[in-house]
């Protein structure tokens, strides 16, 4: 945004895209497309970064403290009524999977998401944490000491979901032909009406019947886990823009769901600020709001008492640890 808060153009792979608000906002910066370290390799570096901080603010016998109750410049002007992200949806469904279909999962680059166990967003904290995040940067700033941007990494650190150079979701917005038959042959297999619209709950019934995972079941369960906690939509209907990417099974560890994930939250984030000042738009804000919460609590606020490290984060997590 330049000076007189008016938009400026987006590069789209390598070309230049008009400002449109329903399409995408925000994409991923040319450093992350660089070699990163390997997740194992980021997890020994996390462990030297973060015990050496420990140390050193042992020895100044000081606890740097940066959350709400700290921040004099904070106006509470950014009110969210609820999330559309529902870890929930989530832990309550993988306490119903199989062995066989959890097997599935983890082959196809999701099994971090088996390791969770919070089930809620705390809306005050979110609401401060907004208020912060600037979308555009994917920077969380709060002074000038205490800041850090958000990256494709971050997110592989939280979930471990499969971060391919290269492998960036096409979306299709439109509707082809192509697409509509990916749509209809899941309605089939879904048992659904052919004028009727999939929706997550549709998903969820069919996913607990397929005992033996599968193809089907890979497809099902990743679409299910985009549309209620990954990328969240509002509606409940699944998320039919993504469909073409994944309805090869095969396709779904050679994708980059880091950076699709982190496009959607900058994205939903961009669109919850600019119609801040419309009720309808702030009862329910999208976008994996979980991280912005994970990365805060892991990057920035200390207490003395290192985090635990081992990845993927979110394992650490429970409702009581977020409350407090």
């Amino acid at each position: 945004f330049d000076g007189a808060g008016k938009s400026l153009p987006v590069l789209v792979a390598g070309k230049k895209k008009r400002n449109d608000e329903d399409e995408d906002y925000i994409q991923t910066n040319s450093e992350d497309s660089k070699e990163k370290p390997s997740p194992m390799k980021r997890q020994k570096i996390k462990k030297d970064k973060i015990e050496g901080h420990a140390i050193k603010h042992f020895k100044s016998g000081k606890h740097v403290v940066i959350d709400i109750d700290d921040d004099v410049d904070y106006d509470g002007e950014l009110v969210i009524g609820n999330t559309h992200c529902r870890p929930n949806a989530i832990v309550d469904l993988i306490h119903e999977l199989t062995q066989e279909q959890k097997v599935d999962i983890e082959n196809i680059g999701f099994g971090g998401l088996l390791k969770m166990q919070v089930t809620v967003i705390q809306t005050k904290i979110l609401s401060w944490l907004l208020h912060h995040f600037q979308e555009g940067s994917r920077m969380l700033k709060i002074d000038l000491m205490k800041e850090f941007t958000l990256t494709e990494e971050d997110i592989q650190d939280i979930f471990l979901l499969p971060k391919v150079n290269g492998g960036e979701m096409v979306i299709h917005r439109g509707v082809d032909k192509e697409k509509m038959a990916i749509i209809d042959d899941w309605k089939k297999k879904l048992n659904l009406e052919a004028n009727s619209d999939i929706y997550v709950n549709d998903l969820e019934f069919k996913i607990k019947s397929m005992k033996q995972g599968g193809d089907d079941f890979k497809k099902f369960f990743v679409m299910y886990a985009s549309s209620t906690f990954l990328a969240p939509v509002a509606n409940r209907k699944i998320d039919t823009k993504i469909i073409k990417c994944f309805d090869n099974a095969a396709q779904i560890p050679r994708l980059n769901w880091c950076k699709f994930v982190l496009d959607n939250l900058c994205n939903d984030v961009h669109r919850l600020k600019k119609n801040k000042n419309n009720s309808a738009h702030r009862k329910g804000v999208s976008g994996c709001m979980i991280v912005l919460q994970i990365a805060y609590f892991h990057r920035l606020k200390f207490k003395g008492i290192c985090e635990p490290y081992d990845l993927p984060l979110i394992q650490h997590w429970s409702n009581e640890r977020i409350r407090n």
